[in-house]
């Protein structure tokens, strides 16, 4: 609790409004939202205690200044430097042990191969010792900003703090610590363990294949990566390479994804296998040429290999036992929608719309780092597909035809939907997109208004609205008194979360 008279060095304003702050002697201070001023002359005098017991307004130092650095002799620089050995270690040690007991390839020139390997080993974990250690707080910030800007019900700093405090603190650590993304006190495991698969996949790429396979001896570095199994390893790594390239570059490499990236280089070596005892019966005229690339793309894209597998489950009759592998409404066919962001959203656990329409989106925000612009255009598109679609595109064929309809006027989301409906809560052209079959226009007009009223109810919906809606920043206007009240208060707009229609 402040005292009165509370004298100011630094203020900043905790709101998500423009706060124009007019004393009784006329003078005006205008901060943006969550804006740190430091404040000179008569301002720092003012009488702050009314504006700081309601939260309108903090004390600039309130959540305190960074106080702990990481220096070489912390513990967790200790650990660092510890795991970057291990990682190095690991990458030069187990190509060289490997060559020299003819488990990898003799090919001309000793030296080239086991540098070769090594670095490929070494360079996914040392892009994460490398990240730029951009500060947490600069993230937690912007975080801030979002969440003020998609939750209807946050109007101030502390209601951020009060909901969404402890998981700040577990993504971003407090405010009073000075640490960065890399050396956030993580577990380093992971990293030393995909580091290890990987120095262990491509010692099994390169290895001579009559141990493993019963094959001639390998002549050329391609004749011992010419198996599916070798090739899988190189698709896998190829993702991992991009992966941690994609991480970088969105401030989201952490140990965490090292875990998916160890997972993902088994998963698909095991489906080469797979592929191979499929395709190893087949009348294929060039075998090599068609389960090689085939093997890559699986590394890539282990989906590749669940859709093959149910194409031979169809051929054979078990389709029928097996349907629950189709996926219901993919993220494929969201717009906008990339590989990276496709391959981060299954790794925390949303395969597909109907789990992303009803994901709680802010852990989602906080563990990818995705756009929240495309995060909410995305839960927008996955709402209006599950309450349009039946299933899957492919069996309700009028549901398909009823989107490509919507498209074709500019409508491509839930949000899209309403504000149409509210410019016109009639329109022929609109109703017309939702016929079906011999529908007469009263028929599609009632489905439209059913479908408003199912997509109203929608959890996430007022959050979406709201963000559409908080696109400008609005203005509060405040006239200090002499004693530290202030009238008339112009609050935050409490119907920013109302949908229209």
């Amino acid at each position: 609790m402040h005292r009165v008279g509370t004298v100011l060095s630094t203020l900043r304003n905790a709101t998500v409004n423009r706060l124009r702050i007019t004393y009784c002697t006329g003078e005006t201070l205008v901060l943006a939202p969550l804006e740190s001023r430091t404040l000179s002359g008569t301002p720092q005098q003012w009488p702050w205690d009314e504006l700081l017991r309601r939260g309108i307004v903090e004390d600039g130092h309130g959540d305190g200044e960074p106080g702990f650095d990481d220096t070489d002799g912390s513990p967790r620089g200790i650990f660092h430097g510890l795991a970057i050995l291990l990682v190095v270690a690991i990458s030069i040690a187990v190509p060289i042990v490997a060559y020299f007991f003819d488990q990898v390839a003799q090919v001309a020139i000793p030296a080239v191969a086991i540098a070769f390997v090594a670095v490929a080993t070494m360079l996914p974990a040392l892009l994460f010792f490398l990240f730029d250690r951009q500060r947490l707080s600069t993230l937690r910030d912007r975080f801030q900003h979002d969440i003020f800007r998609l939750d209807p019900n946050m109007h101030t700093l502390a209601d951020v703090r009060s909901r969404y405090g402890h998981q700040m603190d577990e993504v971003y650590f407090k405010p009073s610590e000075r640490t960065t993304i890399g050396s956030a006190g993580q577990r380093l495991w992971p990293i030393v363990i995909a580091t290890a698969t990987i120095a262990l996949g491509w010692t099994m790429a390169l290895a001579p294949k009559p141990w493993l396979f019963g094959d001639p001896p390998p002549q050329t570095l391609f004749d011992a990566l010419g198996h599916p199994q070798s090739f899988a390893f190189l698709g896998a790594y190829f993702y991992t390479l991009n992966t941690c390239l994609n991480r970088y570059a969105r401030n989201d490499l952490r140990p965490k994804g090292y875990s998916a990236i160890t997972v993902r280089i088994i998963i698909s070596v095991v489906l080469a296998f797979l592929l191979q005892a499929i395709l190893q019966s087949s009348t294929i005229n060039d075998y090599n040429a068609v389960i090689l690339p085939l093997a890559f793309t699986v590394g890539v894209l282990p989906e590749t290999a669940i859709t093959l597998l149910r194409d031979v489950l169809k051929k054979v009759g078990l389709w029928g036992r097996a349907s629950q592998l189709e996926d219901k409404l993919p993220l494929t066919l969201l717009e906008g929608l990339e590989l990276y962001d496709r391959a981060r959203l299954i790794d925390e656990g949303v395969p597909n719309m109907e789990a992303l329409a009803h994901q709680e989106n802010i852990d989602l925000l906080l563990e990818t780092r995705i756009s929240i612009g495309r995060l909410v255009d995305w839960v927008d598109q996955s709402i209006l597909y599950l309450h349009v679609v039946n299933s899957t595109l492919s069996k309700d064929k009028e549901g398909a035809q009823v989107l490509e309809k919507l498209r074709a006027l500019g409508i491509r989301t839930a949000t899209d939907l309403f504000q149409a409906v509210r410019i016109d809560p009639r329109p022929a052209v609109l109703i017309d997109a939702f016929r079906r079959g011999t529908d007469t226009a009263a028929i599609a007009a009632d489905r439209l208004t059913l479908l408003l009223a199912a997509m109203r109810d929608d959890e996430w919906m007022s959050y979406l609205w709201t963000w559409r809606r908080r696109t400008l920043v609005s203005d509060r206007k405040i006239n200090l008194a002499r004693d530290g009240s202030f009238e008339p208060d112009f609050g935050p707009n409490t119907s920013d979360g109302d949908l229209p229609g």
